[in-house]
């Protein structure tokens, strides 16, 4: 942080770089570590990744977001610690109370499900 005219420049060009949209969306997602991904090898893109959208109060509980008549039977046995919320989205996924995606899948599949379920929401 001394002063001088590289530090400058640099300053400049991050100065502009941050006006670019995508750009201050990515160095923010970095400071607030909203960017880490802790399931790379998921299945699905979304699980492990947080959810910058939150769709509705959670109540400090995992929240489903499904429609699935399949989904909701796996569901039966933690509806008393899981929050689900029917909705026609698709991919339905699994939010643990962090904001991160524990579970996501098309709408009517139910693979890892239940395990993610227990992992979020004890057995």
């Amino acid at each position: 942080m001394r002063p001088g005219p590289q530090v400058a420049a640099l300053r400049e060009v991050l100065a502009e770089t941050l006006e670019i949209p995508a750009a201050k969306r990515h160095f923010i997602a970095m400071g607030n570590g909203t960017d880490i991904d802790y399931a790379p090898d998921s299945a699905h893109p979304l699980v492990g990744r947080f959810a910058p959208l939150q769709p509705v109060e959670r109540e400090g509980r995992p929240l489903l977001m499904a429609g699935s008549e399949k989904i909701r039977d796996v569901v039966t046995g933690h509806t008393d610690r899981v929050r689900v919320v029917e909705t026609a989205a698709d991919p339905a996924f699994l939010l643990r109370p962090d904001g991160y995606v524990a579970w996501a899948a098309s709408d009517g599949e139910v693979a890892g499900l239940a395990e993610a379920l227990t992992l979020v929401a004890g057995p």
